[in-house]
């Protein structure tokens, strides 16, 4: 399992599964892994731990809660994984 994010003003999601262009959003994450059929929350919790270079965890996993309907599907799961890291 490798993640990262590539570009500036279009991102592109390198995972070792795929490759996806074009995320603009956490939603876009979310997209993505139901799309290739992984798990999204462990994944997800990958993703904001790399992306915590940028913004707290806490401060990402908040307004994911606010802002992301689809993220709340997901939001225990991607919590048990961030305490286990």
């Amino acid at each position: 399992m490798f993640i990262r994010f590539e570009g500036s003003s279009s991102v592109i999601l390198v995972d070792s599964d795929f490759v996806e262009p074009n995320i603009g959003s956490w939603e876009d994450v979310i997209n993505a892994y139901e799309k290739y059929n992984l798990p999204v929350a462990k994944n997800l919790a990958l993703s904001f731990i790399w992306n915590s270079k940028y913004a707290p965890i806490s401060l990402t996993v908040n307004q994911c809660k606010k802002q992301i309907p689809k993220y709340l599907k997901y939001a225990n799961d991607v919590e048990k994984y961030l305490i286990l890291v």
